[in-house]
């Protein structure tokens, strides 16, 4: 299972600095629901699909699950706002 480090820096990737640093997925951090940061979902999809594109390019199918279960976890996390782990 990734680290929450890695959860971390990758939903940064998807959502962007600003809307995914609310909360460490440990807990750590400040959280607030009453502001959704910048959402942008064509930013974040652009960003699930080079993701997409950089896991397909993985040949070593262990690797490939586990940056896999990075972007799932970090698109997760940054949905639920630091909530979901």
């Amino acid at each position: 299972m990734p680290s929450s480090e890695e959860i971390l820096k990758t939903s940064q990737r998807i959502f962007g600095r600003s809307f995914a640093s609310r909360e460490s997925p440990d807990g750590e951090g400040e959280e607030n629901d009453d502001d959704p940061g910048d959402f942008d979902l064509g930013s974040i999809m652009g960003a699930l699909q080079n993701m997409k594109e950089e896991i397909a390019g993985i040949s070593n199918e262990e690797e490939k699950r586990k940056a896999a279960a990075r972007v799932a976890l970090g698109l997760v996390w940054g949905l639920e706002g630091g909530r979901g782990l």
